[in-house]
């Protein structure tokens, strides 16, 4: 099947001025536009009441930042975020933290249902050593349905799992029986590049 698409130039309004850009769809057609990861960049729509953990390197927190500003900032409609969010991230040092003020202002604002763990490569901290921390913590939320999402290089996977595989093997289960069940009930979120 040919789908001839005709390309048309668009004008936004915005209080910054004009925005200009470009758009395309064959007449009568429906689309529905995704990244790699879905459509929604890999973070899903927002569950009300779910708890959501997010673990981020680098600017890989880009992602979480949207959806946490969804969860804390935005009206979502007849009810407002109930769940709890558990953001975990990794940077070379302090100076280096994206959004921090905004994350600190949830901790501040939502102490009870946001938690905001940073860490320092400059002091020979990794996220692997706060997910060792917590682990115990992250599989009980994962037993009780939680969603973990991880963002950022591929190489910060390998290190992650062999912390939980130990942590599941240590409870008497498989890590991959733990890993399969994660995947079949959508817990499991990995956007790494």
């Amino acid at each position: 099947m040919v789908v001839k698409f005709k390309f048309q130039r668009l004008q936004f309004s915005s209080s910054d001025g004009i925005l200009f850009g470009t758009a395309s769809s064959p007449s009568g057609v429906s689309l529905s536009l995704s990244d790699a990861y879905g459509p929604y960049g890999g973070v899903p729509q927002l569950n009300q009441n779910h708890c959501h953990i997010m673990i981020a390197v680098g600017c890989g927190v880009a992602p979480y930042r949207g959806f946490l500003r969804r969860m804390f900032m935005e009206d979502v409609g007849t009810s407002s975020f109930s769940g709890v969010a558990w953001l975990f991230h990794e940077v070379e040092s302090a100076d280096s933290l994206l959004y921090n003020a905004e994350f600190t202002q949830y901790v501040e604002e939502y102490p009870n249902q946001f938690k905001y763990e940073k860490v320092f490569r400059s002091e020979q901290k990794y996220i692997e050593d706060k997910v060792k921390e917590f682990s115990s913590v992250i599989l009980n939320l994962l037993d009780a349905g939680a969603s973990i999402y991880f963002s950022g290089p591929k190489e910060m996977m390998p290190g992650i799992r062999g912390i939980l595989k130990r942590a599941v093997e240590q409870r008497g289960e498989t890590w991959k029986g733990k890993r399969t069940s994660l995947r079949k009930h959508n817990q499991w979120h990995p956007m790494v590049y």
